[in-house]
């Protein structure tokens, strides 16, 4: 992007010469630029002080620093997204997981209550060796 041939400070002291009643035609033939010009720097800068102006500059440098904090993050919760699929993919297609346990309910029978078992496909083997399953049946 193209950088101003002024300041911002330089550019608050035109508009607040237009403010004091200087006619933008004058104000453009002593800058060298056009009368748009101008005009658009009153609609950015029209009342501001330069400390207001810095405040906003500030407030400019820390929003562009949280928006690229928030896609860098984005993407990292996308790739950990990522990886959680396959990861589980793989997991399914061994047969040691599904999301749905095949934790089976035995209905009740006289007088006695139902229980449930799991077949232990959900089974998995935690970094102890111990069998876990997501479910909680391990």
């Amino acid at each position: 992007m193209r950088t101003s041939r002024f300041s911002e400070t330089e550019i608050v002291y035109d508009v607040k010469q237009l403010e004091m009643g200087i006619p933008v035609r004058e104000i453009a033939r002593k800058y060298g630029t056009c009368e748009n010009t101008v005009c658009r720097w009153r609609g950015k800068y029209d009342g501001l002080s330069p400390s207001e102006l810095k405040r906003l500059k500030e407030l400019e440098r820390e929003n562009s620093q949280l928006k690229k904090l928030v896609a860098e993050l984005s993407l990292d919760k996308q790739i950990l997204q990522n990886v959680l699929q396959r990861k589980l993919r793989s997991l399914r297609a061994s047969g040691i997981c599904s999301l749905s346990c095949s934790r089976t309910t035995r209905p009740r029978s006289a007088g006695r209550a139902g229980y449930s078992y799991c077949t232990g496909r959900c089974a998995a083997t935690s970094p102890a060796g111990r069998t876990t399953g997501h479910c909680g049946c391990g």
